[in-house]
């Protein structure tokens, strides 16, 4: 005859299996009503971060387009004009020393005239004019010669604003030929170009132009403003939504623009040949983002485009989350990501996407412990 199970175990099994299964369905609970707050956290930190680099590139990209408008207003003005080069060009280097944000001040004419003042550094010395011995960035100008606009002269700016020590001569592109100038025209208005190699740096850089005409509507010349993204760079590096999150900004056609991770947006061959014309100047191509070598940024630009489809698409400010099969960022930062994605637009012809990324790990520490407790 089978033995029989006591009561009082019976009844000691039923209450334990009870409290197990409360126990465990409060563990559950915790633990999904915790991850549904992380997400609600994250993706207002990274709305609070995203109105903030909006703030923050509206007034530096806003700096060249100011700067063209004074140089207008003085031109239209007659406080210079482009009859007196000289003049012209003191009153862009004056500029130019009020403005340390941007790289370069630019001016071209119809007729082929050019003049620049730009912020040298000590790679474009040590390349373009060796013989000056020099760790120091300082300020250099240039004009087309007046007699032969294939040549082109630079000079370095004493403090008081004056072309001084001559630095060297170099072919000149005419300007009819260069991508600011033209698309400048082409626009018929204050417009950006394409980023692109500043000089023999390597640095990605847009410039802001805006043509002037006269009362006939006749082509005067375009100003021109370059500024390096190399900034945004800095900027993004030094936002932080949680330990382990990222930013970068795109084109609509996936190349970066700037990123948090210190990755560069861009790649640069071998130096060219001595017989150049601008020697020490390398191939330099720019980089998209789903090439990154970063995992989080790559990873994140693939999410995009598999749940928004092309980048190209993205009309509105929207919140996603994503899981990763990369082994090695899983094994660092575990499967589960935030993500939040922001058109960036600006009245001269900006089209820019802005993306943070945070792992959901960033969040979940106070929640594994909770559950570890309970």
């Amino acid at each position: 005859m089978p033995k029989k199970i006591p009561l009082h175990f019976i009844l000691t099994l039923q209450f334990v299996l009870q409290v197990l299964g409360i126990v465990g369905l409060v563990g559950y609970f915790s633990y999904r009503s915790g991850s549904a707050a992380v997400g609600d956290i994250a993706h207002r930190l990274m709305t609070e971060t995203g109105d903030r680099i909006i703030d923050n590139f509206n007034h530096y990209l806003e700096i060249p387009h100011r700067i063209n408008k004074s140089n207008i207003n003085a031109l239209e003005s007659g406080t210079i004009t482009p009859k007196d080069l000289d003049q012209l060009h003191r009153y862009l280097i004056l500029t130019k020393q009020k403005y340390p944000e941007v790289s370069t001040l630019l001016w071209g004419s119809p007729q082929g005239d050019f003049l620049y003042v730009h912020l040298m550094t000590p790679t474009e010395i040590r390349i373009g004019s060796p013989t000056i011995q020099t760790d120091l960035p300082f300020l250099g100008a240039g004009h087309s010669d007046p007699q032969d606009p294939t040549r082109f002269h630079s000079y370095r700016i004493t403090p008081e604003g004056e072309l001084g020590e001559y630095l060297q001569t170099v072919e000149n592109i005419p300007i009819q030929q260069r991508p600011w100038y033209r698309q400048a025209i082409q626009a018929g208005k204050p417009a950006w170009s394409q980023p692109f190699q500043l000089g023999i740096t390597n640095q990605l850089t847009i410039n802001a132009a805006a043509p002037v005409y006269n009362q006939q509507q006749n082509l005067l010349g375009v100003f021109g403003v370059n500024i390096t993204l190399e900034r945004l760079d800095k900027f993004l590096a030094t936002l932080s939504i949680s330990e382990h999150s990222e930013i970068f900004i795109i084109e609509r056609n996936g190349l970066m623009i700037a990123n948090s991770v210190g990755e560069d947006s861009f790649t640069v061959s071998l130096p060219v040949s001595e017989g150049n014309a601008n020697p020490g100047r390398g191939k330099f191509e720019r980089r998209s983002v789903l090439e990154s070598d970063h995992p989080i940024l790559r990873e994140a630009a693939q999410a995009l485009q598999t749940q928004l489809g092309n980048f190209a698409t993205i009309e509105k400010p929207q919140n996603l989350t994503f899981t990763t099969n990369n082994a090695a960022l899983t094994k660092a930062l575990g499967r589960f990501y935030y993500l939040r994605v922001i058109p960036y637009q600006d009245a001269h012809g900006l089209d820019w996407l802005i993306v943070a990324v945070v792992p959901e790990s960033d969040f979940m520490g106070a929640i594994y412990a909770n559950l570890r407790r309970t």
